[in-house]
Order: structure tokens, then C-alpha cells, then sequence
């Protein structure tokens, strides 16, 4: 049998963690992100194990963000890990914008109440379905 090898968009670049990476570099349009950098595992569907990123703050200073792997585990997650809690409770975004300005005075999880609005709206519909 033969496997064809994943191609992860990049250029081969070792290995991290034992998993054989791509390499790839991505300059985004004009905004708050300047630079992206990222090491994609080929056998592990492209997930991507190193990423290097480089914006701006507010003043047009630069920033450096590295994050990296820094263990890897291949396999089916623990059934567990998708259990419900006993005290899990469905609401719709505005019931929890309203929760977080009555609990932050001055604050909202939305910048404006329509938004919130409209997207309850949107989530009460889905739930007739």
C-alpha cells in the first residue's frame, strides 16, 4: 500500500517533537498583524506545533508572540473530555451580555446592545429547528 504524504503548504523544515514539520510564512494584508510564521506537523494533519507572530500595540509598537508545542499526543481524546457537566446551562448571548453588565457596571461583552440583540434573535430561532 502506498500513502500519499501530506502537503502542508510549505517547505520541509526537520522536525519538532519527532514530527516532521513544513515550514511556512505568511505576510497578511495591511492591519494589526504583520507577520506569520508557522511549523505545520505533515503527519499530524498539519497541526501546527511552533508559531512566531509579529504585530503591533495600540502605539505602533512591535511585537514578538512565539508559541511552540511543547508535548504531543496522538489518539483519540478521553470520552470524558466531552461529558456535559450536571450543571450546564444553555443561554443565548444576550441573557449573557446582560448577566456581565449587571455584574461589570460599564462594561458589555458586546459593543452594542443590537448586536446582542440580533444574535439572541438568530439563537432563539435555531433552537425551533
Amino acid at each position: 500500500m502506498i500513502g500519499a504524504t501530506r502537503d502542508c503548504l510549505g517547505s520541509h523544515a526537520g522536525s519538532i517533537l519527532g514530527h516532521p514539520v513544513e515550514y511556512a510564512r505568511e505576510n497578511p494584508p495591511k492591519g494589526f498583524l504583520k507577520l506569520r510564521e508557522r511549523w505545520y506537523a505533515v503527519d499530524l494533519n498539519c497541526a501546527v506545533l511552533r508559531e512566531h507572530l509579529t504585530t503591533t500595540d495600540g502605539d505602533g509598537k512591535e511585537i514578538q508572540i512565539y508559541r511552540e508545542a511543547v508535548s504531543v499526543k496522538p489518539g483519540e481524546p478521553p470520552a470524558v473530555y466531552f461529558d456535559i457537566p450536571s450543571d450546564y446551562q444553555e443561554r443565548g448571548l444576550a441573557e449573557v451580555n446582560n448577566e456581565y453588565r449587571a455584574r461589570f457596571p460599564g462594561r458589555s461583552v458586546f459593543l452594542k446592545q443590537e448586536g446582542a440583540d440580533k444574535l439572541q434573535q438568530v439563537y432563539e430561532a435555531d433552537k425551533l429547528r
